[in-house]
C-alpha cells in the first residue's frame, strides 16, 4: 500500500495529540484522497470527526478504516463509539465485542460494553464488564466512575460512593465523579465526618473552576459543624475558659471553613450567627488579641466572607459606635504616617469595603492584604474601564425594565470567584444526552458551530459556563445592567474565554438585532418583566428552526413562604434602603413564624443582592406547571426536560416509565407532594417545533 511519508504521518499524529483538530482534519482528508487504501488516514479522520461530534461523517471514515484492516481492534472500537453516539446500541455492542475478540485485553472496550448494558438495564452484565475493565487497568478511573453509576442504579448507594471516591482518588480533576458523589450523598443523606469526605470537599475548593462553591456550601457547613461544636466553643469563651485569641486559633485551624469563607457564601444560619458573634468580639476586644499568623488567616477569611456576602451581617448600635471609633483611630494613624496594625485594618474590613474607606490604601501597608486589595479595588477599577467599551444595543426600555435595570446596577449579583467549567467541551448531542433531554427534532445536532444567546447573563456565570461547555459555539450575552456585564466581561477575560460578546440590551428589543440563534438561555429573567409572555415571544422569534431554549421561571407552589413575606413587606414599606433590608432580614432570623424560618434554608438568603432579589424585586411573576405546559403548546414549543439532575433522580424513583420525566402533568402531581422541589426555579429545556 502506498502511503504518506513518515514525516507526514508524524505531523498528523502531533496535530491530533496537541488538539489541533483543524489541521489534523485537513491532513487526514489529504491522506484519504491521495492514499485511499492507507488505513491510518481514514482511522484518524474518523476519530477527529467523532471528537467534533460529526457522527455521520465519522461513520463513513470508520467503516472504511475497518474494511481496510478488519483485524484492527482500535478500528472496531471506533465503530462501536460511532454507533453508540448515533444511538444504534446493537451495532455498538457488536463492534465492541469484535474489538475484544481481536484483543481480549482491551479495558476501554469492556468499559463501553458496560455503558451499553446500563442503557439496556442489564446491570449484572454491566457490573461484570466494569470489573473486567478495572482488572485489566487498575487505574482506570472512568471504569470506577461507571461502576459507581451501575451500583447507584441498583440502590447500592454506599458502594457507589466508594467507587466515585476511588475515581476521584485516581483523578483529582474528575468533575463528573465529584458531581455524582455530591448528588448521591445529598440525595441519600449519607454525609459522614470522615477524613475521606473532608479531603474530597477540600479538593473541590482547591481546584479552581471545578464546581460552583454555592453547590457545596451546605455540605461544607455540615462538615464544619460536625468537626467543631460552635455552641460549645461559644460557651467556653463566654465562661472565660478560652480567650479570644485561642478561639480564633481553633477557627483558623478548621481548614475547610477558612478555605470556603474566601470562595463562597456561607449559607447556614448557625455558622452565620457564630461569625457575627466572633466579628463583634474581635471588634470589642481588639486590644486583647494576641495577634499571630493563625489569627491573621481567620481575619482575612472573615473580611473576604463579608465582602462576598456584601456585608449582610447585622451590626448593633454598640458595634456601629466601636467601628466609628476604630475608623477614627486608624485614620489618625494614617495622617501621622503611623502604620496601622494588620489586625485593625482587617477588623475594619469585616464591616466595610475598601471602597467605602478610600483613604486607606492597604497595598502600601501590608503585603498579606494584596489579595483583598485586588478584589475590592483593582477588579472594580477594571470593570469601570470595561464598562465604557460594552456595546449598548438600545436604551429604549419600559418603566418596569428601567426599575429592574436600576436594581441590578445597584446590586449586581452574585460576586462569584469560581465556576463549574468542564475540562472538555461537548457536542450538542453529547450535551443533550448528559442532561437526559428528549429532543424531538434531531436536526439541531447537525449544527457544527452553534450560535447561542444568553438573555439576561447577570455577572456571567451562565454565559461563561455555556461558552466552555458547547463545542465550537459563539455566544452573545445580554443584560440590562452595565455593572453586571462589566463583571461578567472581566471574569471572561481572566479565564481567557474569547467566544463571548457582551452587550447591554432588553429582551423586548431583540428584533432590532436582526439575528437568530440556535440556543437561547434565559434563566431567572422573564418573570421580572412586565409581560413575561411578550418576552418569551421575542425569544422565540430570535430562535432558529429546531432551536433549543433553556428557560427559568419562578414556581407559585415552591415560593409560598416567600410570597407571604413579600406581602408582609408590601403592607409595611415597599421601598426599603439596603440597611433597612438588613434590619428586616435580622427580624426574620429572630422570628418564630414558620414561613420566616423556612427562608433560612434558601441560599439566596445569605448575600445582600440575592436577598434583595429574593424578597424585594420590583417585579415578580410566578407560574405553575399547568400554565407552563399550556404556554409551550400555544407557542409551538416542545418540552424537552428539566435541568436539575438531582430532582430528576428523585422523580424517577416514583415513576414507572423512563419517559415520565418528559410529562409535565406527572411533574405537576409530583410538585403537589414535594412542594419545595422547585424552590430555586423551574429550569427546563424546550425546542421549537
Amino acid at each position: 500500500v502506498t502511503k504518506p511519508s513518515d514525516f507526514e504521518i508524524k505531523s498528523l499524529y502531533n496535530y491530533f495529540v496537541n488538539k489541533n483538530y483543524y489541521e489534523a482534519e485537513k491532513l487526514s482528508i489529504t491522506f484519504t484522497k491521495k492514499f485511499p487504501n492507507f488505513q491510518f488516514g481514514w482511522k484518524m479522520l474518523g476519530v477527529i470527526h467523532l471528537q467534533n461530534g460529526l457522527f455521520d461523517k465519522a461513520l463513513i471514515a470508520n467503516i472504511k478504516s475497518h474494511e481496510l484492516v478488519n483485524n484492527d481492534h482500535e478500528a472496531a472500537y471506533n465503530l462501536g463509539i460511532n454507533y453508540q453516539n448515533l444511538n444504534e446500541l446493537d451495532k455498538a455492542f457488536k463492534y465492541y465485542s469484535l474489538a475484544i475478540n481481536i484483543n481480549p485485553n482491551y479495558p476501554e472496550a469492556f468499559n463501553n460494553l458496560g455503558i451499553i448494558s446500563i442503557n439496556q438495564n442489564n446491570f449484572e452484565e454491566a457490573f461484570l464488564n466494569y470489573k473486567q475493565a478495572i482488572k485489566l487497568k487498575p487505574n482506570f478511573y472512568e471504569a470506577f466512575y461507571n461502576l459507581g453509576n451501575c451500583l447507584k442504579y441498583q440502590n447500592k448507594f454506599k458502594e457507589a460512593i466508594l467507587n466515585y471516591a476511588k475515581a476521584i482518588e485516581l483523578n483529582p480533576y474528575y468533575q463528573a465523579a465529584y458531581y455524582n458523589w455530591l448528588v448521591l450523598i445529598e440525595e441519600e443523606n449519607l454525609l459522614t465526618n470522615s477524613v475521606e469526605n473532608h479531603k474530597i470537599v477540600s479538593n473541590l475548593l482547591d481546584i479552581k473552576n471545578l464546581i460552583r462553591p454555592s453547590f457545596i456550601s451546605k455540605m461544607v457547613c455540615l462538615l464544619v459543624k460536625n468537626k467543631i461544636d460552635l455552641n460549645y466553643l461559644q460557651i467556653q469563651y463566654l465562661n472565660n475558659k478560652i480567650s479570644i485569641t485561642e478561639l480564633l486559633i481553633i477557627l483558623s485551624n478548621t481548614k475547610l471553613l477558612i478555605k470556603f469563607m474566601s470562595l463562597g457564601i456561607i449559607s447556614d444560619i448557625e455558622i452565620e450567627k457564630f461569625l457575627k458573634f466572633i466579628r463583634k468580639e474581635v471588634l470589642l476586644r481588639l486590644l486583647e488579641l494576641n495577634f499571630n499568623d493563625e489569627i491573621k488567616i481567620f481575619q482575612i477569611a472573615l473580611a473576604n466572607q463579608c465582602f462576598i456576602n456584601e456585608y449582610i451581617y447585622y451590626r448593633d448600635s454598640n458595634e456601629s459606635e466601636k467601628i466609628i471609633e476604630l475608623t477614627q483611630k486608624v485614620q489618625s494613624k494614617v495622617k501621622k504616617n503611623i502604620k496601622p496594625s494588620i489586625s485593625e485594618i482587617l477588623c475594619l474590613l469585616s464591616y466595610n469595603s475598601l471602597q467605602s474607606i478610600s483613604w486607606l490604601d492597604i497595598s502600601l501597608y501590608h503585603k498579606d492584604l494584596i489579595e483583598i486589595y485586588k478584589r475590592q479595588i483593582i477588579e472594580p477599577e477594571k470593570e469601570n474601564k470595561i464598562k465604557k467599551d460594552i456595546l449598548i444595543l438600545n436604551n429604549d426600555i419600559n418603566d418596569i425594565s428601567s426599575k429592574v435595570k436600576n436594581q441590578y446596577e445597584e446590586s449586581p449579583y452574585p460576586r462569584w470567584i469560581n465556576l463549574s467549567l468542564p475540562s472538555n467541551s461537548k457536542s450538542l448531542y453529547g450535551y443533550s444526552k448528559e442532561k437526559q433531554l428528549n429532543i424531538p427534532n434531531e436536526n439541531i445536532f447537525k449544527i457544527i458551530k452553534p450560535n447561542i444567546l444568553i438573555a439576561g447573563c447577570g455577572t456571567g456565570q451562565h454565559s461563561i459556563e455555556m461558552a466552555k461547555t458547547i463545542s465550537n459555539c459563539e455566544v452573545l450575552a445580554i443584560d440590562l445592567s452595565l455593572n453586571s456585564l462589566s463583571y461578567a466581561k472581566r471574569k471572561s477575560q481572566e479565564l481567557n474565554i474569547k467566544n463571548i460578546d457582551y452587550a447591554q440590551a432588553d429582551i423586548l428589543s431583540l428584533d432590532k438585532l436582526n439575528r437568530n440563534f440556535d440556543i437561547i438561555d434565559s434563566v431567572g429573567v422573564l418573570h421580572h418583566m412586565e409581560k413575561p409572555i411578550d418576552g418569551l415571544k421575542c425569544l422565540i422569534r430570535s430562535l432558529n428552526n429546531y432551536g433549543l431554549m433553556r428557560i427559568g421561571l419562578y414556581s407559585e407552589v415552591a415560593r409560598s413562604n416567600i410570597i407571604k413575606t413579600q406581602k408582609e413587606i408590601k403592607k409595611n414599606s415597599f421601598n426599603l434602603t439596603l440597611n433597612e433590608m438588613i434590619l428586616f432580614r435580622e427580624s426574620i432570623i429572630k422570628s418564630t413564624k414558620s414561613y420566616h424560618q423556612e427562608l433560612l434554608s434558601i441560599n439566596d438568603f445569605y448575600s445582600l443582592s440575592e436577598f434583595r432579589d429574593l424578597l424585594f424585586n420590583v417585579k415578580e411573576h410566578r407560574f405553575n406547571l399547568n400554565q407552563i405546559k399550556n404556554t409551550l403548546d400555544s407557542l409551538g414549543l416542545n418540552f424537552c426536560g428539566f435541568e436539575n439532575q438531582l430532582l430528576i433522580t428523585k422523580f424517577i424513583k416514583n415513576s414507572n416509565n423512563k419517559n415520565d420525566i418528559y410529562d409535565l402533568d406527572l411533574w405537576h402531581q409530583f410538585e403537589q407532594s414535594e412542594k419545595d422541589s422547585f424552590i430555586e426555579m423551574y429550569v427546563f429545556w424546550c425546542q421549537k417545533k
